[in-house]
């Protein structure tokens, strides 16, 4: 689901797309409250952190406008 989001967002202009792109928001976001961040978004396992990225990533496209299920609004 965070892949799908973000790849939504980049495809829609709202972010750089391509997972390198992903990582580097989850690392910048989440980095310093975690204390440690995975390499890749997909070595990423604790439950309540993804549901922390999947909500950053939602609360993006809200503030864009975007539909992260259709596209653009």
């Amino acid at each position: 689901l965070i892949q799908v989001r973000g790849r939504r967002l980049g495809e829609a202009g709202v972010t750089t797309p391509g997972r390198p792109a992903l990582n580097a928001f989850v690392r910048k976001r989440f980095g310093a409250g975690w204390g440690f961040v995975p390499a890749d978004i997909d070595a990423l396992r604790d439950a309540a952190q993804i549901n922390a990225v999947i909500r950053a990533l939602r609360a993006m496209a809200d503030r864009a406008g975007v539909d992260l299920d259709r596209g653009r609004r």
